[in-house]
């Protein structure tokens, strides 16, 4: 027996049960996280990926949607002053399509010089412009032997409006 609380020596403490203990035991799967952890975070930088390379997309696919509006615009607002005739309604204006192509090739060679193709610029009424370009997208992450690219093309229209001011 013990002498300080009367219990025998290697005797269990009164109210301790017998069985497995409270904390749990080494059961030789260390380092099984270490896989999930990687998974994990290779799943996350795909997202991330994916994320940025949508919307450096987007963000193209816009930018060449304001090249096409104001190259439209350059064409619209090609006409010139000997160009306008006047008729029973009031005075009308109608550009050349010649003019209206150079127009437009002459804005986007001043804005975006090799990142836009002009694809076509056609007009039904001379004061009316509708511009087709075409470009090319590429990831933001790629590598040589996957390169990838998306070929975009947006349409754009812009009119030119003459009025004469009434006479007061």
């Amino acid at each position: 027996m013990s002498p300080h609380d009367g219990t025998r020596a290697g005797a269990r403490p009164p109210g301790r049960r017998p069985g497995p203990p409270p904390w749990p035991r080494p059961t030789g799967e260390r380092g099984s996280t270490l896989p999930l952890v990687v998974g994990f975070a290779l799943l996350a930088l795909a997202v991330v990926l994916a994320v940025v390379s949508a919307s450096s997309l987007y963000l193209e696919r816009k930018r060449l949607l304001a090249l096409a509006d104001g190259a439209a615009l350059a064409a619209a607002d090609a006409w010139a002053v000997a160009d306008a005739v006047a008729d029973g309604d009031g005075v009308r204006v109608a550009a050349e399509h010649r003019a209206m192509d150079r127009a437009a090739a002459d804005y986007l060679a001043e804005v975006a010089p090799a990142e836009a193709e002009l694809v076509a610029v056609e007009s039904n009424d001379g004061a009316s412009a509708t511009v087709q370009l075409r470009g090319v997208w590429r990831a933001p992450v790629s590598v040589d032997w996957l390169p990838i690219e998306v070929e975009l093309a947006v349409q754009s229209t812009a009119r030119s409006v003459f009025t004469v001011p009434a006479d007061r």
